[in-house]
């Protein structure tokens, strides 16, 4: 596919997902719709100046447009993600999510344990072999082995032990880590004191000096220190 399909297919999927008429998106362009047609169908090559428009008519960049960049967005940090990763936008944002408000609740950290286990790819393999319905083989990795699995034969049963091998992994790292379930709590309740200090800091609750103050006094271990004030 050349750049010309490229930017024409996303082109439309743009306007579409967006439930914008070619006549309506033409207006706003300042082009007639059937100009637009022809962009649309490749009959015509877009210009520079044109694409800044459509560009940020969609709040997207134009990257997405001619295919340089996979997902409709102009944040540096989504970019670097799902270029990286090659995740999609929506899997990235999500895991920010995840990792920015839930600390509390051990979310980032029991995701992190997961995807680090040794098992995380076979486990994938697996979920992805019980979406086809047909008698294909699947190679399958576990470790630095690799399997071939028939899909027909795959039961909830393989799923269920993975799940439950890798599980007990993860639960043997966080007591290594953490020793007890005690010391681990006290371990994600110090992270959600300094994201609290660090929110109220953001949002000028509180100057810089009290800020360090207040860190100061978590580091020495004092986390009742602005409970009653302003943390």
């Amino acid at each position: 596919m050349d750049i010309t399909e490229i930017f024409a297919k996303r082109l439309v999927k743009l306007r579409e997902d967006n439930n914008i008429t070619q006549q309506a998106l033409a207006d706003d362009l300042g082009i007639t719709r059937q100009s637009l047609s022809l962009y649309e169908k490749t009959d015509r090559t877009i210009n520079i100046y044109l694409l800044h428009k459509i560009a940020k008519r969609f709040n997207v960049s134009t990257d997405y447009l001619l295919g340089l960049q996979k997902e409709p967005t102009n944040d540096l940090d989504v970019i670097a993600v799902t270029e990286y990763t090659a995740l999609s936008k929506e899997a990235a944002e999500k895991l920010h999510e995840i990792g920015l408000h839930n600390k509390s609740t051990a979310n980032s950290d029991t995701l992190s344990a997961l995807i680090e286990d040794v098992d995380f790819k076979y486990f994938l393999a697996l979920l992805s072999a019980k979406m086809y319905d047909d008698n294909s083989t699947q190679r399958i990795v576990t470790g630095n082995a690799q399997i071939q699995i028939k899909v027909s034969s795959l039961t909830n049963y393989e799923i269920g032990q993975s799940i439950a091998e890798i599980s007990t992994r993860m639960k043997d790292k966080f007591e290594e880590k953490y020793k007890t379930v005690d010391e681990r709590q006290e371990h994600l309740f110090h992270q959600e004191m300094y994201r609290l200090a660090e929110g109220l800091l953001k949002e000028n609750r509180i100057t810089e000096q009290e800020y360090n103050q207040i860190i100061a006094e978590y580091d020495n271990g004092n986390f009742e220190y602005g409970l009653g004030r302003k943390v």
